[in-house]
């Protein structure tokens, strides 16, 4: 049987056609990756588009279970352990605590009833709060053209951020996220250090308020 050199010299130098997965594959990804392992900490920084720039440090456990503390320029926390959300700041002294847990059924933020995520047969259930970030988001998977990096757009219209762009690494790890509104305004997260399997103590996704906080139960629900 003779050889086609010719054909073989055009499979090698013309690439193959890269078939794009669904936002909702990508998605999906996302919640394989953090289910790939227990723990992870590293840094993060926020900057927002007015000048403001914070940074600090993150812990995560899985499943849900996110602690936030930031040192720069002034002590904020945020804290979950997947039931509960603490954001205490400690310039004002005010600590909002937010009820989290997913129930079968809620209001949207136009006030209608949405039924949380699909049946176990149609598509698998997320990790965590992932079910409550993205099932108010429309997601697209956007090609970048690396192969070390994986973007994916958010979008929504009627919410405060209309456009969530997560930029993730090749393993679909999040690298960075950009936040923006309607009027371009907004912050960016960026996460560096990055370390998995670390030693976390449970007890610390937990958030002990300070005894004289002024405390703002569930201010997310407040339209």
């Amino acid at each position: 049987m003779r050889i086609n050199i010719f054909l073989i010299t055009l499979l090698l130098i013309i690439p193959l056609p890269v078939f794009s997965m669904t936002g909702e594959e990508a998605v999906q990804k996302i919640n394989e990756s953090l289910e790939s392992f227990e723990t992870m900490k590293g840094k993060l920084t926020v900057s927002y588009t007015s000048g403001e720039t914070y940074s600090g440090i993150f812990m995560y456990s899985n499943p849900g279970k996110i602690y936030v503390k930031f040192m720069n320029p002034l002590e904020k926390f945020i804290v979950t352990n997947g039931k509960k959300l603490w954001a205490y700041d400690s310039s004002t002294d005010v600590c909002g605590v937010q009820d989290i847990e997913i129930e079968d059924e809620e209001d949207d933020e136009a006030g209608d009833k949405k039924t949380i995520g699909k049946k176990p047969e149609e598509e698998p259930k997320l990790t965590g709060g992932l079910e409550r970030f993205f099932r108010n988001y429309e997601p697209a998977f956007i090609e970048s053209g690396n192969p070390e990096e994986n973007i994916i757009e958010l979008v929504n219209e009627k919410w405060r951020y209309t456009l969530i762009k997560l930029v993730l690494n090749k393993d679909f790890m999040l690298v960075k996220a950009v936040f923006t509104d309607k009027n371009g305004e907004g912050f960016t997260v960026k996460l560096s250090d990055i370390k998995t399997g670390e030693n976390i103590i449970p007890g610390l996704f937990n958030f002990n308020v300070p005894a004289n906080a002024q405390i703002v139960k569930n201010p997310l629900d407040i339209r």
